[in-house]
């Protein structure tokens, strides 16, 4: 007992020395990688200096970007952005491409609004848990390029807008169980070139994830089984050039696009992936598709670099049930023989690329089982003959292009197949010259990927995604610079409105005083007047009262008033 428990935890101690000479091999790397990629900003006059609120003195604070990319800074002064400084009005931070090593904690709590942080090309080793707080607004975040092996669990919780995250070649090595289970709208996520060996399955949360997350990449890591991600539904996931050796998932797995190319898968079960619409099994080591007439959705499928005979029984009886499947990639499946393209069959195949085989013979009529053929790719093969081509178009009348360079046609035999098909105005991007004369090839053809590819392609699906995705972004900045300079102008509109609301109000309230004054001098006046005219009226009373009462009394001889009469009539007043 003593002796398992000694050898499990020799076991341990040398699994964890063998983590940490990888992790230290990841850093060495990744050191001389961020090396090369600053040769050229050795010379900043802030080589390996601090970044402090100094660098931003003479700021423009109406600008909403601030770029300090290319400066070779080694670290940032916590206090770098102090308030009141107008850093609440910035949506871009560029730190892009310096020496910085650590970002302080709280660091940007003064970006407020700020949607796209740019930290790529650094030397940061980790994320903790308030090295990205205050960044609610945040839509797309970009650590590539650091040696950032440690990500808190907690580290992305405070980014609720955001959309797009971007930690490709680093030395990430694990992600925690709701690692994003806060960033309910996120869009694309970049893990791809780190040390990843397993996805837990509830890195998001299915309940509140937004509809459709765009893009998962977790391709050049050393992940052993495709992650079985709960989430409603995934546009597209990438886990190409990893170790997987088998496809296998135990329900519903909601993805449009899996790229599973360059890893060593040898069986592939496809029964739950009810929602693919295109499919890149290229480079592995299949032998059996299981499920693959269930795919009624797939419309490309791409599994060149394999060997067509260890699956070619489990093709042949799904192909035909395969109703929406369009594109078919057979390039370099050790093709030798035409006949096998008689065992297959589809109404709705429309491109199919037989390049880089053993062909040396191919007969239209092996092309029966595909009536709306439109494009066939026969580059790097052994061809000299194409039988029956001069009934090309009848045996498919939708043909509009073949490519045909770098095989052993005899030029004589070329010239006459070059010819009809110029007849029959079918496109070629072959060099009519590529052909032996006597054995020697006169000229050879510049071969050109997806010359006359059906436009939805993988290639052609993967750019469009991205032009859609940067117009996207592009335009969301234009809308938001617009949407920054309305606000300002709006802001600047309001205070305005706001300072001559409070003048007007202050001469409001002055004309309001004034009013007053008057209303009150007015009652006063009035006061004044009313006690003027009751004084005076009450004087002109008392003499007119006075004047009533007074008996004017003529003494003389010839009446017969007497001397007391005279003094009574005085008495009364």
């Amino acid at each position: 007992m003593i002796k398992k428990r000694f050898l499990l935890k020799c076991f341990i101690i040398l699994l964890l020395q063998t983590q940490t000479v990888k992790l230290d091999y990841c850093y060495e790397v990744k050191y001389n990688e961020h090396e090369v990629a600053m040769s050229s900003y050795i010379h900043s006059t802030n080589w390996d200096k601090q970044l402090t609120a100094e660098y931003f003195k003479n700021r423009d604070k109406s600008i909403i970007s601030i770029q300090v990319s290319g400066e070779g800074f080694k670290s940032i002064d916590p206090k770098v952005f102090p308030p009141n400084q107008s850093y609440d009005q910035v949506a871009e931070l560029m730190l892009s491409r310096n020496n910085i090593e650590e970002i302080p904690d709280k660091l940007f709590n003064e970006f407020r609004v700020l949607e796209l942080l740019d930290v790529s090309v650094n030397r940061l080793k980790e994320i903790r848990n308030n090295t990205l707080s205050g960044l609610e607004s945040l839509v797309e975040l970009n650590f590539a390029h650091n040696l950032i092996s440690n990500l808190a669990s907690g580290a992305f919780d405070h980014l609720i807008k955001l959309e797009t995250l971007i930690l490709s070649d680093n030395c990430i090595q694990m992600l925690h169980n709701h690692q994003f289970y806060y960033n309910d709208v996120i869009l694309s996520i970049n893990l791809s070139q780190n040390q990843l060996k397993e996805i837990p399955p509830t890195i998001f949360d299915p309940f509140y994830i937004t509809d459709e997350i765009f893009e998962l990449d977790f391709s050049h890591n050393q992940l052993h089984t495709i992650p079985q991600i709960a989430a409603r539904y995934i546009s597209r996931l990438k886990v190409n050039d990893n170790q997987i050796t088998m496809i296998v998932v135990n329900s519903s797995y909601p993805v449009v696009e899996l790229e599973a190319q360059n890893n060593h898968i040898y069986a592939a079960d496809l029964f739950y992936f009810d929602k693919i619409e295109t499919l890149n099994l290229s480079n592995n080591a299949l032998v059996t598709f299981m499920g693959i007439h269930n795919l009624a959705t797939l419309e490309y499928l791409d599994v060149s670099s394999n060997n067509i005979s260890d699956f070619l029984y489990s093709l042949k009886y799904s192909l035909e049930n395969m109703k929406a499947l369009h594109t078919i990639s057979f390039r370099n499946t050790s093709i030798g023989s035409q006949d096998i393209l008689n065992e297959l069959k589809s109404n709705k195949l429309t491109d199919i690329d037989l390049s880089e085989n053993n062909l040396t013979t191919i007969n239209v009529n092996n092309f029966t089982g595909f009536p709306i053929l439109e494009y066939i790719n026969l580059n790097l093969n052994r061809l000299t003959e194409f039988g029956d081509y001069e009934r090309m178009k009848e045996v498919l009348p939708k043909m509009t292009a073949i490519e045909m360079s770098h095989n052993n046609w005899d030029c004589e035999y070329f010239d006459k197949f070059i010819a009809y098909l110029d007849k029959k105005s079918i496109l070629t991007a072959t060099n009519p010259k590529d052909c032996l004369a006597n054995g020697t090839r006169i000229e050879e053809s510049i071969i050109t990927p997806g010359s006359f590819a059906h436009q939805y392609t993988l290639q052609h699906v993967k750019d469009d995604l991205d032009v859609l995705k940067s117009s996207t972004r592009f335009t969301n900045m234009i809308v938001y610079y617009l949407f920054h300079s309305m606000y300002n102008q709006f802001d600047r509109m309001k205070n305005s409105t706001r300072t001559d609301a409070q003048q007007l109000k202050s001469v409001n309230h002055d004309v309001e005083r004034i009013y007053g004054m008057i209303t009150f001098i007015t009652i006063v006046f009035a006061l004044t007047l009313t006690a003027l005219f009751a004084f005076i009226g009450y004087h002109v009373y008392t003499k007119y009262k006075l004047n009533s009462k007074i008996k004017i009394v003529t003494f003389n001889n010839n009446n017969s008033a007497s001397r007391n009469e005279i003094v009574n009539c005085g008495a009364e007043i």
